[in-house]
C-alpha cells in the first residue's frame, strides 16, 4: 500500500493531500447548499451553518499546506440521502477520522506547553484550529467528544531511526556485542546498521537522544551502567551493558 502524501507544510505525521481533498469536495457541497438556498431550494444544511462551515474549512486547508480558491471549484448541489436527513453525500467517516487525528495531535501541542517541550505548533493556531475540527463534528455526523481520545505529542525526529527503534535498536546492538559501549560507540553502530550518516548538528543532537534512551532504558532496569557519575561527568566516560539477569516484561 502506498504512503499517504504528506505536505512538508504541515508539522504533523498526517495525510494532509488526502485531508485536503476531502475538505475540498465538503467545500464544493456546503456552497451548493448557498446557491439552492438562494434559489429557495430544499437544503440539506442550512445557510448559516453551511456559511460558518466554509469558513472553519478555509482555516484548516492552509494548516494543512495546501490552498483553496473557491473561485476554481464549482459548487455542487446535492440531494438528501435516503435515510441520512441531514447529512451531505460526502465519505464523512474517513474525513472526520483524519480531522480527529489531527486534533489529537494539536491538544499534544497543549501537553508538551505545559511539559516546557518544544512546540511545533504556536499554541493561538493550534487553538483556533482545533476549535475549526470541533465546529465541523455535526456537519460530518459525528458526535464528537474531545475527552474521550488520547493525546498525541508529535516531535521532530533527530535521528534517522524511526519510532521505536531508538531504545530496541540499543538493546540489540548491546545484546550483539557482548561488551559494554558508550554513547558514541552505540551512535556510530546504529547509523552503521541503517547505512546512515549524520552532519555534525544533528549528530551531537543524535547522541542526545541516545543518553536519554539509556536512562529510560536503566529505570526499566534494562541496562546498566558501569560508572557511578553524573549524567554530564558521563557523556565521554560511561559505558553501558545489559543486565545480568533482565526483569521479566
Amino acid at each position: 500500500m502506498a504512503k499517504p502524501q504528506e505536505s512538508p507544510y504541515c508539522p504533523f505525521n498526517v495525510a494532509t493531500l488526502q485531508l485536503a481533498r476531502s475538505l475540498a469536495r465538503l467545500h464544493q457541497r456546503l456552497r451548493g447548499e448557498l446557491v439552492k438556498a438562494q434559489s429557495g431550494g430544499t437544503v440539506i444544511v442550512p445557510a448559516g451553518t453551511a456559511r460558518a462551515a466554509l469558513g472553519h474549512i478555509a482555516v484548516l486547508v492552509p494548516f494543512l499546506g495546501n490552498e483553496l480558491d473557491p473561485s476554481r471549484i464549482r459548487p455542487i448541489k446535492t440531494e438528501p440521502r435516503l435515510g441520512c436527513p441531514g447529512s451531505l453525500p460526502v465519505p464523512t467517516l474517513q474525513t472526520a477520522r483524519s480531522l480527529i487525528r489531527l486534533h489529537q495531535r494539536l491538544r499534544g501541542e497543549f501537553a508538551k506547553q505545559k511539559a516546557g517541550e518544544r512546540l511545533l505548533v504556536e499554541i493561538k493556531r493550534a487553538k483556533c484550529t482545533m476549535i475549526a475540527i470541533e465546529a465541523l463534528m455535526p456537519i460530518l455526523g459525528v458526535d464528537f467528544d474531545a475527552s474521550l481520545l488520547r493525546v498525541v505529542r508529535n516531535r521532530k525526529r533527530v535521528g534517522p531511526l524511526g519510532h521505536g527503534y531508538m531504545r530496541s535498536g540499543i538493546l540489540t546492538t548491546l545484546r550483539v556485542s557482548g561488551t559494554a559501549m558508550t554513547y558514541q560507540e552505540l551512535a556510530d553502530a546504529l547509523l552503521a546498521k541503517h547505512r546512515k550518516t549524520l552532519p555534525a548538528d544533528r549528530y551531537r543532537h543524535f547522541l542526545q537522544k541516545i543518553r536519554e534512551a539509556m536512562y529510560n532504558l536503566k529505570i526499566r532496569g534494562r541496562v546498566q551502567p558501569e560508572l557511578l557519575t553524573g549524567p554530564r561527568d558521563g557523556f565521554s566516560r560511561q559505558r553501558w551493558r545489559l543486565r545480568s539477569r533482565l526483569p521479566p516484561r
